[in-house]
């Protein structure tokens, strides 16, 4: 049996998506055969989707980036020092190697640093509105505490939607299925938008988000996938994309934009959106 330091970093690593297929089979092996090691992973995975949902990453102060550039650069004069020292002396391939490959391997990691490290002022990984709608589903199991409001219709949903809030959308009538709740919730770091929660005949929670484009075009990073901008022209285009096993499935009515998610194939949802 695996310990639990072990056990712990292949959960982690499992949550990060760094393991191998052969990884992977054997922590789900373990999983099923244990039911704590699959509430660990759930647990883990839902920690790591509400850090990424909450807490935008921030770059470290520039004088740490210096920092790390000045030892690497210091490391990387002490490898070139001892081969110059050595190069006469030594001249076996087995005794200058070691050497050459640690100056590679420091000259790479320095270009990196410089690149791609967080350190830098590079700017931070975008969301969409598609990737912002899966985070909210899975980080609350489909459920919220208590609705806004309680409509009795789409039509009074939309009522309240516009009277209260401002907001001018067109609440879809969802075949099969019964609107429940009305939110104005914060989809990301304080902007607010609907969101539309209904319930199948089996009792299934249904998610729609819904937004008006030129208020997405004021909060960088909440924009629609482009790919799924790019393939919807027409009122009863939809485009499905896949996160993680969910299906979200977004369509656009004159300009505002939903993006749609429950726990069945996201084909199913688009069926049951009026046509």
């Amino acid at each position: 049996m695996m310990d639990k330091k072990n056990l712990s970093e292949l959960i982690t690593a499992f949550a990060d998506g760094e393991l191998t297929a052969d990884e992977k089979k054997k922590l789900k092996d373990l999983a099923e055969r244990d039911p704590a090691i699959e509430k660990a992973i759930t647990i883990e995975k839902r920690t790591k989707q509400t850090v990424q949902l909450h807490y935008k990453k921030e770059p470290a102060p520039q004088h740490l980036h210096q920092i790390i550039r000045e030892k690497l650069q210091a490391e990387q004069a002490e490898v070139e020092a001892y081969l110059r020292e050595n190069s006469q002396a030594e001249t076996k391939p087995n005794k200058y190697w070691m050497p050459l490959a640690a100056i590679l391997i420091l000259s790479a990691f320095l270009f990196l640093v410089q690149q791609y490290s967080p350190f830098g002022t590079s700017s931070e990984a975008a969301h969409s509105f598609e990737e912002l709608t899966y985070l909210h589903f899975t980080n609350h199991a489909g459920a919220f505490v208590q609705p806004e409001g309680r409509p009795n219709s789409v039509s009074e949903a939309q009522t309240y939607l516009r009277d209260a809030y401002g907001c001018n959308i067109t609440v879809p009538e969802i075949f099969a299925a019964e609107l429940v709740g009305v939110f104005y919730t914060d989809f990301f770091e304080g902007f607010h938008t609907p969101l539309l929660k209904y319930h199948t005949v089996e009792g299934d929670p249904i998610f729609i988000f819904a937004s008006e484009l030129h208020n997405l075009d004021t909060h960088p990073g909440l924009n629609p996938l482009d790919e799924a901008f790019g393939n919807i022209h027409a009122h009863n285009d939809v485009f499905i994309k896949k996160f993680n096993g969910h299906d979200v499935v977004s369509w656009k009515w004159d300009d505002v934009w939903y993006a749609g998610i429950f726990e069945h194939d996201g084909r199913i949802l688009a069926a049951m959106l009026p046509h």
